[in-house]
């Protein structure tokens, strides 16, 4: 399943000034106006998403560590496992890493 986030590739313009994250899972800070960067850990083009985005039931796990549901629900995902339902409710749901 494709991911619901916006990912911004390499050299396209920052719209939204924000701290994002690499494929790699490296932060970084960027101003409006700036463009994408390369990987900072080996200089290889890559993709960007925002770093306070949401991800949806279904969605591919991009960076390992704790997220939170719309219910409240703490959980630990790897990356590559894909988002599930609300522990809560059985139904989809937003996922946010804390």
């Amino acid at each position: 399943m494709l991911n619901s986030i916006q990912l911004h590739p390499t050299g396209e313009m920052v719209l939204e000034s924000g701290t994002y994250i690499s494929e790699n899972g490296v932060k970084y800070d960027l101003a409006r106006g700036d463009k994408f960067p390369a990987c900072p850990a080996d200089g290889s083009n890559t993709t960007w998403r925002p770093q306070d985005h949401l991800h949806q039931t279904g969605d591919l796990v991009t960076e390992t560590g704790v997220y939170v549901c719309n219910a409240g629900e703490r959980a630990e995902f790897e990356k590559g496992n894909y988002f599930p339902v609300c522990p809560v409710t059985g139904e989809g749901t937003q996922w946010k890493h804390v």
